[in-house]
């Protein structure tokens, strides 16, 4: 299966950003790379009609919290804590993420990243339809390489893990999934 979609990352004086699906503000930074912010993101709900295993339709959870973030040389590291302010889900995550880049040039990068994502009982009962919290983890490696000063070609391919209360839904198929992503950006 494959989808078109944009991608959009903005950033505003190193302070307010959004970034793919997520909003948020730098509120205290430090000379030495920690970062402590405010984060809006969603999660995605599904209709019915989207799949043959499911029968209800579940609304997106608009989700707000804290996230924190690291970053010294080639290594970053972030992570956060949010829960549904939209009474939809009534559930909440933390999820933890690093990137390593292991390779700069001026022309290209290459970098891996691991992705742990908690999802409480609430979270995984209102869209998967089982009754505990459980855990998803993804490894991803991405690649860039600058065409000029304003495109950027990107790509990625991702495996992720899915929790055993995930994989254990009714409707859910694998217990895990893996992606591919070709892209460009462009700066202004």
């Amino acid at each position: 299966e494959s989808v078109g979609l944009p991608l959009i990352n903005v950033s505003y004086n190193d302070t307010f950003y959004f970034k793919f699906n997520r909003l948020g503000a730098w509120l205290w930074k430090s000379d030495n790379g920690f970062r402590v912010g405010g984060v809006i993101m969603s999660h995605a709900g599904y209709d019915k009609d989207d799949g043959d295993l499911l029968i209800i339709d579940r609304d997106d959870s608009t989700m707000a919290g804290v996230n924190f973030a690291y970053s010294k040389g080639m290594f970053s590291t972030e992570a956060g804590y949010v829960s549904d302010v939209s009474d939809t889900s009534e559930g909440a995550k933390f999820y933890a993420q690093a990137q390593y880049t292991m390779v700069a040039t001026p022309k290209y990068t290459l970098t891996v990243s691991a992705k742990l994502e908690n999802l409480d009982e609430d979270l995984v009962s209102y869209y998967y339809g089982t009754k505990e919290s459980t855990s998803n983890a993804t490894l991803a490696l991405i690649g860039t390489y600058q065409l000029n000063e304003k495109w950027t070609l990107l790509g990625a391919v991702s495996a992720t893990s899915l929790g055993d209360e995930i994989a254990d839904s009714p409707i859910v198929e694998d217990d895990s999934y893996n992606a591919v992503l070709v892209g460009a950006t462009y700066s202004f």
